[in-house]
């Protein structure tokens, strides 16, 4: 019984598992190297042809799968590569069911900005690659076009970011509108700068000074209808010194309504006579300041109304006219009175001056034969400016003119 056991074992030799059948061992050889065999590739003399092969737009069962190009499920798909994948005859975005194409969007004014979305491979004409036009008919709009004012009160969002005009901090063109802040009737101050009038403001501020309801134009009507003056105490004079940018007056004491003149020196009482005075001419009188006195105004006598002086203070150098030191601006005379400001308001030291006079034409002043004043003159044009220093003059004596200054 051993023995047979034994006998068995040795006779019996093991199983082995067994190996695909090579080409040679079935008769399918690979012709063309593809890794698979006759009987189970499509077409042996291409190696591009066999199971799992990519199905190509070629006429050719590439898969092996029975189908052809794009009957066959396992065709590419169309995708923007200029190449026709599905092999339906279209390529790129000529096929509705190609993918991965871009996001364009139409510029329908042609600014450079489009509105509306589309989808395509290559940049369509009449596109661009940039969106957030609000306004595809308007060129001037578009998110890199500068917010402006609209024309009248036609609000537009210009850069497209969703606020017009005032609402919109980037706005250009705005107007400046100014407030009354005084009260007085008159708009001043500094101004409010805004595409549409705010509530209660105007384009225009005549008012120089908006904190203080006294101080307006025409504020002091016996001083000037327009001028933009202080009448603290409404005695219709403005004030001599006022604050900066407000015109002076003739109010030395704008606090006391009865009490507005100002100290004169020179002959502001009437002298009783009158004389022609010729134009051409630069005429002076000679005029003393006893004590240090802030000029602002010059003041005559006249007996003729229509012709225009401008009058003016030199320096005395050895008893003549010298060098200017401040002058008015051009008024027409009345008959009377005049004063008229001096254009600057310096404090003068005491000392020796001359008030000189230059007439547009013929005019009449009031005067005084009884005196041994001095007169000095030289010729010079209305029309030019006032020299800096008077000059040669010729000098007589025997009149005293109704010139004077006034001051504090």
């Amino acid at each position: 019984m051993h023995a047979f056991l034994l006998l068995l074992l040795i006779g019996c030799p093991p199983a082995k598992e067994s190996a695909a059948p090579e080409p040679e061992e079935t008769g399918q050889p690979d012709g063309d190297g593809d890794g698979y065999r006759a009987d189970a590739d499509c077409d042996d003399g291409a190696a591009g042809v066999h199971p799992g092969a990519a199905e190509g737009c070629d006429g050719i069962d590439n898969d092996c799968d029975g189908a052809v190009d794009g009957a066959d499920g396992d065709a590419a798909a169309e995708v923007c590569d200029g190449i026709d994948n599905d092999c339906d005859g279209l390529t790129d975005d000529a096929d509705s069911g190609v993918g991965g194409q871009g996001v364009w969007y139409l510029d329908g004014d042609g600014d450079g900005y489009g509105a509306e979305e589309i989808a395509a491979c290559a940049l369509p004409a009449g596109a661009v690659a940039v969106a957030g036009d609000c306004d595809d008919g308007d060129a001037g709009v578009n998110p890199a076009a500068a917010e402006v004012c609209g024309a009248d009160g036609q609000a537009t969002d210009e850069d497209c970011d969703g606020l017009t005009d005032d609402a919109d901090d980037s706005v250009s063109g705005q107007t400046a509108w100014y407030g009354d802040g005084d009260g007085d009737g008159y708009p001043g101050g500094d101004g409010l700068p805004a595409c549409v009038a705010p509530p209660g403001t105007a384009d225009d501020a005549p008012d120089c000074d908006d904190t203080d309801a006294a101080t307006r134009p025409g504020a002091a009507p016996l001083d000037s209808a327009a001028a933009c003056m202080t009448d603290a105490d409404g005695d219709g004079r403005g004030a001599v010194s006022p604050a900066a940018g407000v015109s002076a007056g003739s109010d030395c004491d704008d606090g006391d309504p009865a009490d507005w003149q100002c100290t004169r020196f020179g002959y502001d009482a009437d002298l009783g006579g009158d004389s022609g005075h010729a134009p051409g001419f630069l005429l002076g009188a000679p005029l003393s300041l006893p004590v240090p006195l802030t000029v602002t105004a010059f003041g005559l006598i006249s007996r003729s109304a229509g012709p225009s002086v401008q009058l003016a203070l030199y320096t005395d150098a050895g008893g003549a006219p010298d060098l200017l030191v401040l002058e008015s601006a051009p008024a027409p005379l009345p008959v009377g009175v005049l004063e008229v400001p001096s254009l600057d308001a310096p404090l003068l030291p005491a000392g020796d001056y001359w008030i000189v006079a230059v007439y547009d034409q013929y005019a009449s002043v009031g005067i005084s034969y009884s005196y041994p004043d001095t007169v000095a003159y030289r010729a010079h044009n209305f029309s030019d400016p006032l020299p800096d220093s008077f000059g040669p003059a010729t000098t007589y004596t025997g009149q005293r003119f109704n010139y004077y200054v006034t001051g504090y």
